[in-house]
């Protein structure tokens, strides 16, 4: 589905299905091995879903979707998902970024690097580091 637009509605659905669900779950009934990988696997899904949205963000960006509401992207953005301007702003950094940096975007997609080693990376991904780090 990664190359295609189809069911993208469908599987968001289906994901929030499954977190409500997880939601619910008895978490301290877990035995203590199981909540500790637990632990581990819900931060990659974490950073998994914060990828998303970063790519989100850069798509609506692209797109221009703004425009049709006479606002800037960080605006619209933070309107629409009643979140702080700042906190929009640095995710369309980031997704700006991260065009250029395809293994940190793959990383990131895949749950291996969090926000903030995004962060820490895009905070580097200027000047004469720039062509550097989009090589490497």
């Amino acid at each position: 589905m990664s190359s295609s637009n189809e069911g993208v509605e469908e599987v968001v659905g289906e994901v929030e299905a499954w977190l409500a669900k997880l939601a619910h779950c008895d978490l301290l009934g877990l035995p203590n091995e199981r909540l500790a990988a637990l632990v581990a696997r819900i931060a990659v899904v974490a950073n998994m879903v914060a990828a998303l949205r970063t790519d989100v963000t850069g798509a609506a960006d692209t797109a221009g979707l703004s425009r049709y509401d006479g606002l800037r992207t960080t605006t619209w953005i933070a309107n629409r998902t009643r979140r702080r301007r700042a906190s929009v702003h640095v995710e369309l950094h980031h997704a700006r970024v991260l065009q250029h940096l395809p293994h940190t975007a793959t990383a990131y997609r895949a749950g291996r690097i969090t926000r903030e080693h995004v962060a820490d990376i895009a905070a580097l991904h200027h000047g004469a580091l720039a062509p550097l780090l989009e090589r490497d």
